[in-house]
């Protein structure tokens, strides 16, 4: 019995020990969780605002009302990139099938957004200025839709260049002092 005991002993002290994280392997862990996303953390509320009022534009919306919910985080929708600080930097919905308005009380109200992604959708009316005024946008691809108006005078870009802009073909967009963009198509 005295034999059966000390086998179960060891047993266990061998288990217990084999489920114990070496404790270097916390050393290197832990610099890592300021960088995982937080639960109580989220965008801005005028972020969501904004994203939601651009979702109430569309008339047909690809499934993007399953995950667009004002209950959740909207860096963890589709289409929707956030930065560390849990900042709207990227909306990447192209090829959606999306149809509707962009109004410009919904997406010219991120102001920390640096690319705008809504090629290939069906997208219609004014393109708003607001979406341009952004002094921290990189991308903006709006090509492949319906977009119609005129975009005069687009101030230059003091923050950070243009890298790319793609518009609709047949607006006639008026590039004013914007000298900064590398690519315009």
């Amino acid at each position: 019995m005295e034999n059966t005991m000390q086998s179960l002993r060891s047993s266990w002290n061998n288990k217990r020990t084999r489920l114990q994280p070496p404790i270097h392997l916390l050393g290197l862990a832990l610099p890592l969780l300021p960088s995982l996303p937080s639960p109580t953390r989220s965008c801005t509320k005028q972020e969501k605002v904004s994203l939601l009022r651009f979702l109430e534009g569309l008339s047909q919306d690809s499934g993007l009302t399953a995950s667009w919910r004002n209950d959740t985080n909207c860096c963890m929708w589709k289409g929707i990139i956030c930065d560390a600080d849990d900042a709207v930097k990227e909306i990447s919905l192209a090829s959606m099938s999306l149809e509707g308005r962009i109004s410009s009380a919904s997406l010219g109200n991120l102001t920390s957004m640096l690319s705008l992604s809504l090629s290939c959708n069906s997208l219609s009316g004014d393109l708003p200025a607001e979406l341009l005024l952004s002094r921290s946008m990189v991308v903006f691809d709006v090509s492949f839709n319906n977009l119609n108006g005129d975009l005069h005078k687009l101030p230059s870009t003091t923050g950070r260049p243009m890298q790319r802009m793609n518009s609709p073909a047949r607006s006639p967009l008026l590039l004013g002092s914007s000298t900064d963009w590398r690519s315009f198509t």
